[in-house]
């Protein structure tokens, strides 16, 4: 399930306009994972098989071989 935040300008001012932008561009970095930790809340499945190889077709890395 989705975390939800309410965000509210109580008044006009500049400041309070501020304080709300900054806690929203917080929270848009802290979920596009540009600051903080990561939190996986749901089962990670991985299945696809990905090969990285060189020029000559030799596997240098494999996911999910």
């Amino acid at each position: 399930m989705s975390e939800s935040r309410v965000y509210r300008i109580n008044n006009l001012s500049v400041e309070q306009v501020n304080w709300v932008l900054s806690q929203l561009g917080d929270r848009l970095d802290l979920l596009e994972g540009l600051r903080g930790e990561p939190t996986i809340r749901d089962d990670l499945n991985i299945d696809t098989k990905i090969k990285y190889t060189d020029s000559n077709g030799t596997i240098l890395h494999s996911i999910g071989e």
